[in-house]
Parts: structure tokens; sequence; C-alpha cells
């Protein structure tokens, strides 16, 4: 039985999807130097932001609103801070290649 929820889910998982496909040929087209390890950790840290949001939104279904904000805080702050991370990398090894 199809619920609001799968399809809400099926809605951010297909334009994830697709998000990182234009990311991948916006950054083809730029010729920009990505390692394989700097979308796994992308990858990661963005699993673990929506994780996060998805046990925010449960637990105040569940009424526990300090469960749901503490959930925010511990794994979806260093998701956005693994994200930043990577991000940077990718940055940073681009501008060197451009500057030299």
């Amino acid at each position: 039985m199809l619920t609001g929820t799968m399809f809400l889910w099926s809605i951010v998982v297909s334009a994830s999807v697709l998000g990182a496909y234009i990311l991948w040929k916006w950054l083809a087209s730029k010729k920009a130097v990505t390692r394989w390890y700097d979308w796994l950790i992308v990858i990661i840290g963005y699993v673990m932001f929506w994780f996060s949001i998805q046990n925010f939104y449960t637990s105040f279904t569940e009424i526990e609103p300090l469960a749901g904000w503490m959930f925010l805080l511990f794994p979806g702050l260093p998701a956005i801070v693994i994200m930043g991370i990577a991000v940077l990398q990718v940055w940073r090894r681009n501008r060197a290649t451009a500057q030299s």
C-alpha cells in the first residue's frame, strides 16, 4: 500500500539522483578534477543528512521533540561538515591546478 511518506521519499530519491547526474555533468563540462573518494564522502554525508531529517520528522510525529532536535544536532551537523569538507577538497584541488 502506497502512503504519503513512501511517495515523499521516492520523490527525494528521484530528485537526488537527477541532481547528482546534473552535478556530475556540470563538473565534467568545467573539467573539474574529482576523485572517487570525494563522491564517497559526499554520499556518506548526504545519507547521514537525510537520515537525520527522517528521524527528526519521526520524533516529532511520536511527540518526542527533544529527541528530534538532538538527532538534527548530532548526525545532521556532522553530515553538513562532512559534505563541506568534500566540497572544499575538490575546490582546492581544482584551484591549485588552475593556478599552475
